[in-house]
């Protein structure tokens, strides 16, 4: 009662700086910007209040566009999204990447994708998001708490990934994409039409993958690091004045091996060695938005299907077999109160879900969640401040089913509810075009996932024997956020800080030194935890055609009232600095070779530094030693005439071929260790339809 009661002073104390803040009198803007600003007014999904202005959102926001995730080497979307400063990733090996934003991670994380959140078994440590890159149009990463629009695990933020847009009328588009990356020999061909008549639209898509065990320095090929992916994409929608519908259908097919750290060599052999892996997921998608009046009403429906199955004995039968079905929705409105005056944005949404087993083998018991969320939020423009706030109310029923293998019983019945109200509200100074000062306080709910409530049993990926905890509470988490934005001609600076309180956070931890079946046995644990840190982005133009980029990031986390050992959260990830030199060799129209634009070339060091910020109990977590890798981009577009005919790209990582460990990276505890994967050259093609 007490916590709850301070969060609303916090909630109102908030709200009177924002109030404060709109009296405030500014000093006249400049009539222009550069155009690094432009990105500040995309029109973006935010966690507090919906569709709103980049520039105008009080929540730290990235954009990432599809130039940029296309110019970004990676092993899949998630690789590609870490990059971005606040953003990393919990891995095992270069197919599964979980993303982890301001230190927080797994359920904690919400991915959007068709505008379904994504349902897939996340909880499990190597599981990792099965969507096609390709597929995506843009990637927004929203930070800090979001539960206001996504409810229930949207505690660290969301990640949005927005689909290709719609193709000009009377026009047919499309590409085919081909990369090849040396070190895991991942050779990938995706390929994607699409067309606009009238007010039919249409998009279809087509990708397969492989790569092999990947090289390590010093040590050859890392056993049982390869995998594969088929996708497939299909995308029939309508446009007109009255609004927009779509309607998606996504079908991806995933197969990485499973690697346990054994002293077997691994090879260039594309088949998949035991134990394994088979995911596929399969997604419907109805997205429709109408415009009635002056106000836009939004309703998504969606159905999924993911698949989960482990081989560790044989390539035909299965021991862990997850089926799980989910069914969700999501219809808002939003609508001016007056003219010139506040927006009101309000709907529901939910899910209901199924889980079986399916398998010889049993982690969870086959079990039921329904959910359901009702929320409001204003915001609001004035001539120099933006302001926003809502509330939210949540609740999720988890119910799991009894359970008897060989006389034994594994699960029992067990059923849970979970209620909770949680706000935002946040202001945006603008103090001139260039520059602006975001506030931000939101709340953020989180029930307890399947795997934490019931687990029993060998988690073959992860090499541990877990135990859930059916008494275990919600988390519950306050955050504050403070940032400043500037963008002028030469220099671009931004700045979040955050803080962030967490009632009742869930963690994994080793039992002391039971063992199950020759595994050590892990449980889930919950303690009072604390995180703060900050990202920074400073970006120079000395020259015209120079860039200089440095981000940086870091996050300072804590359990409260803990040993010395047990003080700081398991996966925190270190401090870490990212400097790009780039230099814009050819821009458009000063090409003295008219085939070539966009010429550009860059060098990039990426620093990471020690981490002895661990969970040391009974040796569940160790320092991770600092490293520096050096990497380097080239890039270009080929055209013929005012047709651009395709684009390559060619990328090395790791160059000098430093040998290292993540701290964040999963292989780091199989057996005696993995360390990253070594030199790695990329290059990558795209040939464009329709220019």
């Amino acid at each position: 009662m007490k916590a709850t009661t301070n969060r609303l002073l916090l909630l109102a104390l908030c709200a009177n700086t924002a109030a404060a803040m709109a009296q405030t009198n500014i000093s006249n803007p400049i009539d222009s910007i550069h155009s690094a600003s432009h990105q500040l007014d995309e029109v973006v999904v935010s966690g507090v209040a919906g569709s709103i202005l980049h520039r105008n959102s009080p929540a730290p926001i990235s954009v990432i566009s599809h130039d940029e995730l296309r110019q970004r080497m990676s092993t899949n979307i998630i690789d590609a999204v870490a990059k971005e400063p606040g953003v990393s990733q919990v891995t095992t090996g270069g197919g599964i990447s979980k993303p982890v934003i301001r230190g927080l991670g797994y359920n904690r994380v919400v991915t959007v994708n068709n505008s379904l959140r994504q349902e897939e078994q996340q909880w499990g440590d190597e599981h990792g998001a099965t969507i096609d890159g390709n597929a995506v149009g843009s990637v927004e990463v929203l930070k800090g708490p979001a539960s206001l629009m996504y409810g229930s695990d949207a505690m660290a933020g969301v990640l949005i990934f927005r689909p290709l847009p719609i193709p000009m009328n009377g026009t047919l588009t499309g590409d085919a994409t081909t990369e090849y990356q040396t070190n895991s020999g991942l050779f990938s061909l995706s390929a994607g039409l699409g067309g606009r008549s009238g007010a039919f639209f249409w998009n279809v898509r087509g990708t397969g993958l492989a790569a092999h065990d990947m090289r390590v320095p010093h040590s050859g090929y890392a056993f049982g690091t390869g995998f594969a992916q088929q996708a497939g994409n299909a995308l029939l929608g309508l446009t007109g004045a009255w609004g927009t519908s779509r309607l998606t259908v996504s079908h991806v097919r995933f197969k990485p091996e499973i690697a346990e750290g054994e002293d077997e060599q691994g090879s260039d052999n594309y088949g998949a060695a035991l134990p394994f892996q088979r995911i596929e997921h399969t997604m419907v998608s109805s997205d429709n938005s109408l415009n009635l009046g002056s106000g836009v009403l939004q309703a998504v429906l969606g159905y999924q299907l993911n698949s989960r199955r482990e081989f560790e004995e044989s390539a035909d039968i299965p021991g862990l077999n997850l089926r799980l079905q989910t069914l969700s929705y999501n219809l808002n409105y939003s609508l001016p109160l007056a003219v010139g005056g506040p927006r009101l944005r309000t709907g529901v949404s939910g899910m209901f879900q199924h889980s079986e087993n399916k398998g010889t083998e049993f982690l969870v018991p086959d079990y039921r969640i329904n959910d359901f969320g009702a929320f409001a939020a204003v915001q609001h423009e004035l001539s120099r401040v933006s302001l926003s706030a809502g509330l939210r109310y949540d609740h999720r029923h988890v119910s799991g089913n009894r359970l008897e293998d060989d006389g034994e019983e594994l699960f029992t019945d067990f059923s849970r509810s979970f209620n909770a109200m949680t706000g935002s509200v946040g202001a945006v100074l603008h103090l001139s075009e260039l520059s602006r000062i975001k506030l931000n306080l939101s709340g953020g709910f989180r029930s307890p996932n399947i795997s934490e409530l019931s687990a029993n049993g060998v988690h073959e990926g992860t090499q541990h024997y877990e135990r859930g905890n059916t008494g275990l509470k919600a988390e519950q988490s306050t955050q504050a956020d403070l940032g400043y934005e500037y963008s002028g001609n030469v220099v671009r600076f931004n700045i979040s800080a955050f803080f962030n309180d967490i009632d009742n956070y869930i963690f994994l931890a080793r039992q002391g030194g039971a063992e199950i079946d020759g595994l050590p046995v892990y449980g889930y644990t919950q303690g009072h935890a604390r995180l703060w840190g900050a990202e920074l982005l400073f970006d120079i133009h000395p020259l015209r055609h120079l860039h200089f980029e440095n981000t940086f990031s870091f996050v300072k986390s804590y359990l409260l009232h803990q040993e010395e050992d047990a003080r700081h959260l398991p996966f925190t990830p270190a401090p870490h600095l990212r400097s790009e030199l780039r230099y814009d060799i050819v821009h458009r129209g000063n090409s003295p070779v008219k085939a070539f634009e966009n010429l550009w070339a860059s060098v990039n060091v990426e620093c990471d530094a020690r981490q002895n910020d661990v969970y040391a109990v009974n040796e569940t977590e160790t320092p991770t030693a600092g490293h520096a890798i050096l990497g380097a981009e080239l890039g270009t577009d080929i055209r013929s005439g005012h047709r651009r005919l395709c684009s390559i790209y060619l990328t090395g990582s790791n160059l000098l071929n430093k040998r290292y460990f993540s701290h964040l990276s999963r292989l780091k505890y199989a057996g005696n260790g993995i360390p990253a994967p070594g030199r790695n050259i990329g290059i990558k093609a795209v040939f464009y339809i329709g220019g």
